[in-house]
């Protein structure tokens, strides 16, 4: 399931991607992003929606990317799934009075939030059985957000 990609290649994939919420986490931060346009200090990126994302990712700078892409209507990429919503890290009173376009977490950070999207990130876990019948999370990915829970 996972394979190899270069960085040229990654920015190309990219582009064929266009129009979804992109998180990528580089070497010296994390945030969501609008467009991709270079993978140099990219460790990271998932690039999704409702339906699917992809996933690229690596330990260090200069090697190739691993990656791997999952799509809910067509794939069986597990025995089950099951979602959740997450509370983003957001310091409402920081966010408005920077009004600087990032928003601000309690813990310090600041990053860019898309447009018009809820306080709430989805998340779906994807499980399997193991020989004993016993569920184990296999890999997990983001959905959308949310402005409230089980929304």
């Amino acid at each position: 399931m996972n394979n190899k990609m270069t960085e040229q290649k990654l920015i190309e994939k990219l582009q064929e991607l266009k129009g979804r919420y992109i998180l990528a986490l580089y070497t010296d931060r994390a945030d969501f992003e609008k467009d991709i346009d270079s993978a140099e200090k990219l460790l990271e990126i998932r690039v999704f929606d409702e339906h699917s994302e992809f996933r690229a990712y690596r330990s260090v700078v200069g090697i190739d990317f691993a990656f791997r892409e999952i799509n809910d209507q067509t794939d069986t990429y597990a025995d089950g799934y099951f979602d959740e919503t997450h509370y983003i890290d957001i310091d409402t009173a920081k966010t408005e009075s920077m009004n600087d376009g990032f928003t601000y977490t309690i813990g310090g950070g600041r990053f860019h939030l898309p447009e018009c999207v809820g306080k709430l990130l989805k998340v779906r876990y994807y499980y399997t059985f193991d020989s004993d019948g016993i569920a184990r999370k296999c890999d997990w990915r983001l959905t959308g957000f949310a402005d409230k829970e089980g929304a």
